[in-house]
């Protein structure tokens, strides 16, 4: 269609959130980089129950702020995406450690990964395991409840940790066996077992365990036979 029209339609039509994206594009291809600025500032206070929109049209707008050449603004939209919109995306985090020297960005990281935190919904393990931030990974995955993260991060983490990541399978091992279970249960607790024998004192400390359980739960036929079938 004809620019005039375009431009007549989407005039008319900037309340739906949609439009307003396509048209602060539109103005970016036709070098008017002020008029889809305002759009976008505009359109970031208009839509602020709409997450999804808001990170949306903060990813447009840090892109037009590039194209200007605008790093100080392209950088606080990045921070303010990474800290609000789009929390710890690993892209949005790479994009911002490329704007940055080298040596500027250890200190930039530090208190962007404090900004972060401050979501106590967010997850920022990918983002130590990308920076290789061994020990803030070790303390998070100690931290969680369950076997879950240890299970994702042990090999990155055990060549260096391997004592704390025993005993932390050591807690959660013993807090599973507090509760009764089928057989099915004990079996994965066995395995369980099994995985930290694998380790430097896996042997002593499972040795600890088995010993510990079977004072503790004699009456756990089931578990008494399973924990008879671990191969030391």
């Amino acid at each position: 269609m004809p620019d005039k029209q375009i431009i007549k339609f989407c005039g008319a039509n900037l309340a739906i959130p949609q439009v307003r994206l396509f048209y602060s594009q539109f103005c970016l291809q036709h070098q008017d980089e002020a008029h889809a600025v305002q759009l976008l500032k505009d359109g970031k206070k208009l839509v602020t129950d709409d997450p999804s929109m808001l990170a949306e049209l903060s990813r447009q707008l840090k892109d037009a702020y590039q194209q200007l050449g605008e790093k100080q603004l392209y950088r606080q939209e990045l921070w303010q995406l990474l800290t609000e919109y789009a929390p710890a995306d690993e892209m949005l985090f790479s994009e911002l450690k490329q704007s940055y020297p080298t040596t500027d960005w250890p200190a930039v990281r530090e208190q962007l990964l404090t900004a972060i935190a401050k979501n106590s919904n967010v997850d920022l393990k990918p983002l130590y395991v990308q920076e290789n931030l061994l020990n803030p990974l070790l303390k998070a995955v100690v931290a969680a409840d369950g076997l879950w993260d240890l299970r994702i991060y042990e090999p990155l983490l055990k060549p260096r940790f391997s004592d704390l990541l025993l005993a932390k399978y050591d807690h959660e091992v013993r807090k599973m066996a507090t509760t009764t279970g089928t057989r099915r249960k004990y079996q994965q607790l066995v395995g369980i077992l099994k995985r930290m024998l694998a380790y430097p004192a896996g042997k002593s400390t499972v040795q600890a365990i088995v010993h510990d359980w079977q004072q503790q739960y004699p009456r756990r036929s089931a578990m008494m036979d399973e924990l008879s079938r671990l191969n030391w």
